[in-house]
């Protein structure tokens, strides 16, 4: 009976213990590129919402314009109260959002934090301040906004978008102005 002993080699234990300590060293290089990379997406994410709102607010402005217009009202109605800057929080969940009972004043009022509506299907996905119905869902990083609209001249407003978050820490501002185009 003979007896052959193999060629093949194999991997000894202190080779194999070798490579997973090499690949244990990459991987732990490797977490805090995603840990950055997740903080990044998140921070991402908080600058598109902000950027919507601040949008949202100039939309609402130009929507009480153009319904002046169409109303043959003059176009700043309920827009500037007197010369000087007018602030507002405007909930675009009300039909008159800009109308004397639809837009809050500041600084007399606190800011409040904005959320998404859930229900009904009307204001469904539209942003509000009526955050203690149980039929929205709070922004993550408590946004708020206050949308500032200062007369110009006789043909222009100057409108500025400020939306805060994480109680102040980020702030994004968009500014525009509007003429009249009637």
């Amino acid at each position: 009976m003979s007896h052959h002993l193999s060629t093949a080699r194999g991997f000894t234990l202190v080779e194999t213990l070798i490579a997973i300590l090499i690949i244990s060293f990459s991987l732990v290089a490797i977490i805090p590129l995603l840990t950055s990379t997740l903080k990044g997406t998140s921070t991402t994410k908080d600058y598109y919402i902000a950027t919507r709102l601040a949008q949202e607010g100039i939309e609402i402005i130009k929507a009480k314009r153009n319904t002046n217009i169409n109303a043959a009202l003059n176009w700043k109605t309920n827009i500037l109260d007197a010369p000087g800057p007018s602030s507002w929080e405007p909930d675009s969940t009300q039909i008159g959002a800009l109308s004397q009972a639809g837009r809050f004043p500041t600084p007399t009022s606190p800011l409040r934090t904005i959320c998404v509506r859930t229900t009904p299907a009307a204001v469904e996905g539209k942003y509000s301040v009526d955050c203690t119905s149980t039929n929205s869902k709070i922004l993550p990083g408590a946004f708020t906004r206050v949308i500032t609209v200062t007369d110009i001249g006789l043909n222009a407003i100057q409108v500025s978008v400020r939306i805060d978050w994480n109680s102040g820490a980020n702030t994004y501002t968009v500014n525009t102005i509007l003429y009249n185009i009637s």
